[in-house]
């Protein structure tokens, strides 16, 4: 492994952020190569290289845009096509990956398993490149303002509100369930057994790319003890009744938007169905990470090892000590250990995977992300429309969740899953990524909570408790400084 071959990689392009990670290079290895290596379907591009730096993904960022333009460029002339081969790509993917289920782990069933994920994190790639070129196009295919249904729109207020889902996401299914389950807990009734197989269905939720663990039934007895004291039937009721309302709205805007504005429908027909196999897409992944967890950590355990440290080995790493009952020569749990710390992985197409631990790993990342300059403005897309002020609460991961209080505005990288308990205690979302399709842009229309994406330098631009200001009709987010009490308008 070269250093100086990877600091001169990093360092002689502007790279792009693509997102965050957790902290496991085991499968951290498989995406960065599943991305650079493997070829595409439906959109057949790949970067030249990708690098993880301590929880945050990059590709460089001149060639991403190159793509995002020929992405578009296929979109334009075949853009359902386009949606299929991508939901043809993934079904069997999907199919296997939900079925997979190793008696026990040996380099064999361990290389076997991990060659899945990459094939989603290729579909992963496509679908960033295709979110790129659909907020290119959507804003063309639309007149800056508009009527349909008797209402004003314009581009951004008609994706809020039309661009629903197709599917029942999991966190909104599991929220009802929930509430199901606290009815009957105040009713009086044993539910044990409905926790237990709550947990099992849902659990994964919590363990995005295999490393946190996944909620428990005693994780979700307190919530529903919580929940069975404010008359969770109503709640339940009335949830469900705004859902009706509001699909049933989206549905008339829909059928007018397709006569009056044809393309623009198409487009956001394909963002509710791209949408929703971004999650399954992905889902599959969390959901055999977490099936297969108990096996990990007995693996972990006949080697002396935490499932933490096992998780901290590259894929090679990993095949040599089933395979050897030893580490590789040079490798040891001081570096494992290290790596949990701070990590680095560069892969260039054609190439081997670049390692970096401790010291060394930092470097490479403050290299890509130096300090950021003050600021007092950013500007990014408004997904979902409002006017929040507020005080940020700045999350780089779910690990922060504790610094989360009640309406204030959620900062972070970009969302995910395991970020919902504290996106449902936020008054507005500021991420430095996504677009369309990302996590942030569906939750905030599902729970219609103002949001703003494509910031880029949020959580570095602003701090914890400061007061910001969330325009999500013009997509500016404002530092005032100020840290006064926290002041949501009505939208």
């Amino acid at each position: 492994m070269n250093y100086d071959y990877a600091f001169k990689l990093v360092s002689s392009s502007q790279w792009r952020k693509m997102g965050r990670w957790k902290n496991n290079i085991l499968l951290a290895c498989e995406l960065v190569r599943g991305a650079t290596e493997l070829e595409g379907t439906a959109i057949p591009f790949s970067p030249s290289s990708y690098a993880i730096f301590d929880h945050n993904q990059f590709v460089p960022a001149r060639e991403f845009e190159q793509d995002v333009e020929k992405t578009k460029t296929i979109l334009e002339r075949e853009l359902p096509q386009s949606v299929e081969n991508l939901r043809l790509a993934s079904a069997p993917v999907v199919k296997e990956l939900e079925g997979i289920a190793p008696t026990k782990i040996t380099s064999e069933s361990l290389r076997h398993l991990l060659s899945l994920p990459a094939l989603q994190v290729r579909r992963w790639y496509e679908l960033m490149l295709i979110d790129g070129a659909l907020s290119k196009l959507y804003p063309q295919s639309l007149p800056a303002e508009f009527l349909l249904c008797g209402k004003n729109f314009t581009p951004s207020s008609l994706l809020a509100h039309a661009a629903l889902p197709k599917i029942l996401f999991p966190m909104v299914e599991e929220e009802f369930k929930l509430l199901e389950i606290a009815y009957c807990r105040r009713q009086g009734q044993d539910v044990s057994g409905q926790l237990e197989r709550h947990a099992e269905k849902f659990g994964w939720l919590a363990s995005l790319s295999w490393w946190d663990e996944p909620n428990s039934a005693r994780h979700y007895e307190k919530i529903v003890e919580e929940l069975s004291k404010n008359r969770p039937e109503e709640k339940l009721a009335t949830k469900i009744h705004q859902r009706q309302e509001q699909y049933a709205a989206a549905e008339k805007i829909l059928q007018e938007l397709s006569r009056k504005f044809p393309r623009a429908f198409e487009i956001v027909d394909a963002v509710r169905e791209l949408t929703g196999l971004r999650e399954e897409n992905w889902d599959a992944v969390s959901k055999a990470g977490a099936r297969l967890r108990p096996l990990l950590r007995k693996a972990a355990a006949e080697f002396h090892l935490s499932l933490g440290q096992f998780m901290q080995l590259a894929p090679k790493e990993a095949y040599y000590l089933l395979e050897n009952n030893a580490l590789p020569q040079g490798k040891s749990i001081d570096e494992l250990n290290a790596r949990l710390k701070h990590y680095a992985i560069v892969h260039a197409k054609g190439g081997d995977f670049l390692i970096f631990s401790g010291s060394e790993a930092q470097k490479l990342h403050e290299l890509v992300r130096p300090p950021q300059k003050e600021m007092s403005e950013l500007h990014g897309m408004p997904v979902f429309q409002g006017r929040v002020t507020g005080r940020a609460c700045v999350m780089q991961t779910s690990d922060d969740m504790a610094k989360m209080q009640q309406e204030m505005v959620l900062v972070c990288p970009m969302s995910d899953p395991d970020f919902m308990a504290a996106i449902r205690k936020a008054s507005a979302i500021v991420a430095d990524q996504g677009g369309l399709l990302c996590h942030a842009a569906i939750v905030a229309r599902e729970l219609q909570i103002p949001c703003v994406v494509g910031t880029e330098h949020a959580t570095r631009a602003i701090k914890d408790g400061e007061e910001i200001i969330v325009d999500a009709y013009k997509g500016i987010v404002t530092i005032t400084k100020n840290k006064s009490q926290d002041a949501r308008e009505d939208y």
